[in-house]
């Protein structure tokens, strides 16, 4: 299929040999890893990482500790927090909410726990209010003592997609329970700046083994 997409490019070659193998989702790394990525990888693979054979680089963050692993995490995690933080403070205040509310959002989550994130276009397929199928289950899980769990949700649907827009007021509705609302946070007018914020928390290169800026799971 891809060969047959850009064939135009290539007018006088066969179909079979037009040098397209595939096409896929990306990020270029180098552009948008965050400072805490940037400065591990580099101490782990050197600057010029991203220049020659790629095989080496696992090896390399093999050898990184687990301590350096996790404290890597644990500085990412607390800049998404505080980002969310600000950006909800930003939304409460041009909602003309009370400045009790808003100054309560500078609480909002704690950085030193697990945090899920779902950051994208609201469509049904996405399936972004799957969560929400059982809230009660959901409110345990983020109030649980012991064990607990922490939600930003983040994304905006097309004018047009009417179930789109009922996803985004369930989860404006949820967010707003007196229960989960220093657990859970809606973020509107989702935009590259948080897809930025987003990338940078959660796509460089988490897990242990991979190479930097193998895409990691969404959770920090």
């Amino acid at each position: 299929m891809s060969q047959r997409i850009f064939a135009p490019l290539y007018p006088r070659w066969p179909e079979a040999e037009v040098p397209v193998a595939h096409v896929t989702n990306a990020v270029h790394v180098p552009s948008w890893d965050s400072p805490w990525a940037d400065r591990l990888w580099t101490e782990a693979c050197g600057k010029e990482r991203w220049l020659g054979d790629p095989q080496r680089l696992s090896e390399a963050v093999a050898r990184l500790t687990d301590a350096q692993i996790w404290d890597f995490r644990a500085m990412e995690r607390r800049d998404v927090v505080d980002y969310a933080r600000r950006r909800l403070q930003r939304q409460l205040s041009q909602r003309g909410q009370s400045e009790e509310v808003i100054a309560a959002a500078r609480h909002a989550l704690d950085p030193n726990v697990l945090t899920l994130g779902f950051a994208r276009r609201f469509t049904e397929y996405k399936r972004p209010a799957m969560l929400l199928s059982q809230p009660e289950r959901l409110t345990r899980l983020l109030t649980d003592p012991e064990r607990p769990v922490q939600l930003i949700i983040a994304g905006k649907a097309h004018p047009r997609d009417e179930p789109g827009h009922e996803f985004v007021r369930q989860w404006a509705a949820f967010v707003r329970n007196d229960a989960v609302r220093l657990r859970a946070v809606f973020l509107e007018d989702y935009d590259m700046a948080l897809a930025s914020s987003w990338c940078r928390a959660w796509t460089c290169g988490s897990t242990r083994r991979g190479a930097p800026g193998k895409r990691a799971a969404p959770a920090a």
